[in-house]
Protein backbone atom coordinates (compact mmCIF):
# COMPACT_ATOMS: atom_id res chain seq x y z
CA UNK A 1 0.00 0.00 0.00
CA UNK A 2 2.99 2.26 0.83
CA UNK A 3 4.37 1.51 -2.51
CA UNK A 4 1.14 2.77 -4.48
CA UNK A 5 0.74 5.83 -2.28
CA UNK A 6 4.29 6.44 -2.88
CA UNK A 7 4.20 5.72 -6.83
CA UNK A 8 0.52 8.22 -7.35
CA UNK A 9 2.70 11.19 -4.97
CA UNK A 10 5.94 10.87 -7.64
CA UNK A 11 3.32 10.12 -10.86
CA UNK A 12 1.63 13.34 -9.95
CA UNK A 13 4.54 15.63 -9.26
CA UNK A 14 6.16 13.96 -12.22
CA UNK A 15 2.91 14.78 -14.43
CA UNK A 16 2.17 18.37 -12.73
CA UNK A 17 5.13 20.42 -15.04
CA UNK A 18 3.68 18.80 -17.87
CA UNK A 19 0.48 19.39 -17.75
CA UNK A 20 0.79 23.15 -16.46
CA UNK A 21 3.71 23.33 -19.64
CA UNK A 22 1.11 22.37 -22.27
CA UNK A 23 -1.92 24.80 -20.35
CA UNK A 24 -1.53 27.35 -22.56
CA UNK A 25 -1.07 25.44 -26.02
CA UNK A 26 -5.08 25.84 -26.35
CA UNK A 27 -7.82 28.37 -25.65
CA UNK A 28 -9.21 31.85 -25.66
CA UNK A 29 -7.18 35.00 -24.77
CA UNK A 30 -7.60 38.71 -24.62
CA UNK A 31 -4.93 41.17 -25.13
CA UNK A 32 -4.37 44.88 -24.26
CA UNK A 33 -1.29 46.62 -26.76
CA UNK A 34 0.29 49.94 -27.43
CA UNK A 35 3.27 51.32 -29.48
CA UNK A 36 3.65 53.42 -32.61
CA UNK A 37 2.18 53.90 -35.79
CA UNK A 38 3.45 55.29 -38.96
CA UNK A 39 0.75 56.82 -41.90
CA UNK A 40 1.75 58.00 -45.25
CA UNK A 41 0.02 59.13 -47.91
CA UNK A 42 2.24 59.96 -50.91
CA UNK A 43 0.24 62.75 -52.66
CA UNK A 44 -1.99 60.11 -54.13
CA UNK A 45 -5.39 61.30 -53.06
CA UNK A 46 -5.21 64.71 -51.89
CA UNK A 47 -2.26 66.75 -53.27
CA UNK A 48 -0.32 66.67 -50.15
CA UNK A 49 2.85 64.25 -49.29
CA UNK A 50 1.64 62.92 -45.72
CA UNK A 51 3.77 61.55 -43.78
CA UNK A 52 3.46 61.58 -39.85
CA UNK A 53 3.27 58.93 -36.65
CA UNK A 54 1.43 58.56 -33.58
CA UNK A 55 0.70 56.30 -30.14
CA UNK A 56 -1.14 53.14 -31.47
CA UNK A 57 -3.68 51.38 -29.48
CA UNK A 58 -5.23 47.63 -29.73
CA UNK A 59 -7.26 45.37 -28.37
CA UNK A 60 -7.09 41.96 -28.74
CA UNK A 61 -9.09 38.27 -28.68
CA UNK A 62 -8.40 34.85 -30.31
CA UNK A 63 -8.73 31.07 -29.71
CA UNK A 64 -5.13 28.82 -29.76
CA UNK A 65 -6.11 25.89 -31.58
CA UNK A 66 -3.40 24.28 -30.76
CA UNK A 67 0.70 25.70 -30.15
CA UNK A 68 1.07 26.03 -33.80
CA UNK A 69 -2.26 27.98 -35.03
CA UNK A 70 -4.49 30.24 -33.15
CA UNK A 71 -7.43 32.53 -34.48
CA UNK A 72 -7.39 36.34 -33.99
CA UNK A 73 -9.57 39.27 -33.72
CA UNK A 74 -8.86 42.82 -32.88
CA UNK A 75 -9.52 46.52 -32.89
CA UNK A 76 -6.98 48.84 -33.49
CA UNK A 77 -6.98 52.77 -32.94
CA UNK A 78 -3.69 53.95 -35.05
CA UNK A 79 -3.98 57.85 -33.49
CA UNK A 80 -4.35 60.63 -35.12
CA UNK A 81 -0.80 61.79 -36.40
CA UNK A 82 -0.13 65.37 -38.14
CA UNK A 83 2.35 66.73 -40.12
CA UNK A 84 2.86 70.22 -41.58
CA UNK A 85 2.97 70.34 -45.40
CA UNK A 86 3.05 74.52 -47.14
CA UNK A 87 2.16 75.70 -43.48
CA UNK A 88 -1.20 73.74 -43.06
CA UNK A 89 -1.57 71.03 -40.74
CA UNK A 90 -2.57 67.62 -42.11
CA UNK A 91 -4.52 64.90 -39.82
CA UNK A 92 -4.66 61.32 -40.77
CA UNK A 93 -6.95 58.86 -38.79
CA UNK A 94 -7.05 55.37 -38.97
CA UNK A 95 -8.80 52.71 -37.08
CA UNK A 96 -10.51 49.24 -37.34
CA UNK A 97 -11.16 45.80 -36.98
CA UNK A 98 -8.97 43.19 -37.85
CA UNK A 99 -9.36 38.89 -38.55
CA UNK A 100 -6.70 36.67 -38.53
CA UNK A 101 -5.44 33.19 -38.62
CA UNK A 102 -1.95 32.97 -36.83
CA UNK A 103 0.91 30.48 -37.61
CA UNK A 104 3.29 30.16 -34.50
CA UNK A 105 6.44 28.48 -33.90
CA UNK A 106 7.59 27.55 -30.34
CA UNK A 107 11.10 27.99 -29.85
CA UNK A 108 11.04 27.26 -26.18
CA UNK A 109 8.37 26.49 -23.59
CA UNK A 110 7.49 29.89 -23.12
CA UNK A 111 8.52 31.63 -26.20
CA UNK A 112 7.40 32.08 -29.55
CA UNK A 113 7.61 33.51 -33.02
CA UNK A 114 4.40 34.07 -34.79
CA UNK A 115 2.97 35.72 -38.13
CA UNK A 116 -0.74 36.55 -39.28
CA UNK A 117 -2.72 37.35 -42.23
CA UNK A 118 -6.31 37.89 -42.82
CA UNK A 119 -8.65 40.83 -43.58
CA UNK A 120 -8.86 44.47 -42.10
CA UNK A 121 -11.87 46.78 -42.20
CA UNK A 122 -10.64 50.16 -41.86
CA UNK A 123 -12.04 54.13 -41.82
CA UNK A 124 -9.48 56.05 -42.83
CA UNK A 125 -9.99 59.81 -42.54
CA UNK A 126 -7.11 63.19 -43.59
CA UNK A 127 -8.03 66.20 -42.55
CA UNK A 128 -6.45 69.79 -43.67
CA UNK A 129 -6.94 71.38 -39.78
CA UNK A 130 -6.83 75.17 -40.65
CA UNK A 131 -8.88 74.97 -42.79
CA UNK A 132 -11.21 72.08 -41.49
CA UNK A 133 -11.38 70.68 -45.22
CA UNK A 134 -12.13 67.11 -44.92
CA UNK A 135 -9.48 66.08 -47.57
CA UNK A 136 -10.66 61.72 -47.69
CA UNK A 137 -13.11 59.97 -45.62
CA UNK A 138 -12.90 56.48 -46.68
CA UNK A 139 -14.07 52.83 -45.49
CA UNK A 140 -13.29 49.68 -47.13
CA UNK A 141 -11.41 46.22 -46.17
CA UNK A 142 -7.92 45.25 -47.37
CA UNK A 143 -5.01 42.75 -46.37
CA UNK A 144 -3.60 42.73 -43.27
CA UNK A 145 -0.59 41.10 -42.01
CA UNK A 146 1.95 40.55 -39.09
CA UNK A 147 4.75 39.09 -37.23
CA UNK A 148 5.67 38.74 -33.90
CA UNK A 149 7.43 37.25 -30.69
CA UNK A 150 5.66 36.17 -27.47
CA UNK A 151 6.73 35.05 -24.18
CA UNK A 152 4.72 33.32 -21.53
CA UNK A 153 5.57 35.57 -18.55
CA UNK A 154 3.06 32.78 -16.58
CA UNK A 155 0.92 29.59 -17.48
CA UNK A 156 -2.16 32.54 -18.15
CA UNK A 157 0.05 35.75 -18.53
CA UNK A 158 2.07 36.57 -21.58
CA UNK A 159 4.02 39.70 -23.29
CA UNK A 160 4.32 40.32 -27.07
CA UNK A 161 5.96 42.40 -29.63
CA UNK A 162 4.42 42.77 -32.98
CA UNK A 163 4.36 44.68 -36.52
CA UNK A 164 1.12 45.11 -37.79
CA UNK A 165 0.37 46.54 -41.76
CA UNK A 166 -2.55 47.07 -43.63
CA UNK A 167 -3.26 47.38 -47.03
CA UNK A 168 -5.73 50.62 -46.85
CA UNK A 169 -6.47 52.06 -50.12
CA UNK A 170 -6.85 55.55 -48.58
CA UNK A 171 -2.79 55.59 -47.62
CA UNK A 172 0.09 54.49 -49.54
CA UNK A 173 1.52 53.36 -46.21
CA UNK A 174 0.39 51.77 -42.80
CA UNK A 175 1.90 49.65 -39.80
CA UNK A 176 2.34 49.61 -36.21
CA UNK A 177 4.52 48.27 -33.71
CA UNK A 178 3.00 47.79 -30.29
CA UNK A 179 4.26 45.91 -26.98
CA UNK A 180 1.26 43.73 -25.60
CA UNK A 181 0.10 42.03 -22.75
CA UNK A 182 -2.36 38.90 -22.85
CA UNK A 183 -4.30 37.05 -20.57
CA UNK A 184 -5.22 33.28 -21.39
CA UNK A 185 -8.25 31.59 -20.00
Amino acid sequence: MNKSIAALIVGTCLASPLAIAQSNDTGWYLGLGAGRAYLEDDNRLVGVDFDADDTAMKVYFGYKINQYIAIEGSYADWGEPDDRIGGNKYEADLSGFGGFVMGILPVTDRFDLFAKIGVYLWDAELENKRTNLELADEDGYNLGFGFGAGYDLTNNVGIRVEFEAVDADTLDDAYAGTVGIHWQF
